[in-house]
């Protein structure tokens, strides 16, 4: 399989994730990260931006099968990632059900992503689905309302997402 993008995370994290994919699916799929291998797809003759395009040509999806010797590409999208409050108190009027509006989900990290799996071998069969991850405070009740902890943060949301996502695959292509 060869992650082709992985847009919204940075540099550093998707050469992180791409490495721990690599790790979780060695036993069942080879899998590489394209700007690990770019300089051998531009030795064989594509162009920089066959590559990098946003929906590959069906000539350059078979040359990266030939050359690269893999059957899926894999493009990950961030969509969404919201940090929320590290720390809330509530009172027991401010947890009233009619002042809903100003205290909840406050202290809730969430991160979507989207994943496209494109079979090479079936050019027609495009797979995407997307992850949801909420994570959510952790609620202390005491005499005078609550508090809200959250020692997260939206990036650990995403992270959380991306691997909810590579397990997914995992299932669905073995």
């Amino acid at each position: 399989m060869l992650i082709t993008s992985m847009q919204g995370f940075s540099s550093n994290q998707a050469m992180q994730l791409a490495a721990e994919t690599r790790e979780k699916l060695s036993d069942d799929l080879f899998t590489v990260y394209l700007p690990e291998e770019e300089y051998i797809l531009l030795k064989e003759g594509l162009l920089y931006d066959s590559i990098h395009a946003t929906k590959l040509s069906e000539e350059t999806k078979k040359k990266i099968k030939e050359t690269l010797n893999v059957r899926y590409l894999l493009d990950v999208k961030l969509l969404n990632n919201k940090t929320g409050d590290s720390y809330g108190f509530y009172t027991n009027n401010e947890l009233n059900r009619y002042e809903e509006p100003y205290n909840r989900n406050q202290e809730t990290n969430t991160a979507s992503a989207l994943f496209t799996v494109t079979d090479l071998e079936q050019p027609s069969d495009n797979r995407s689905f997307t992850v949801k991850v909420n994570i959510n405070p952790l609620i202390i009740d005491e005499e005078e309302g609550e508090q809200r902890v959250n020692v997260t943060d939206g990036n650990t949301a995403s992270l959380k997402a991306y691997r909810k996502g590579i397990k997914r695959i995992k299932k669905s292509i073995f």
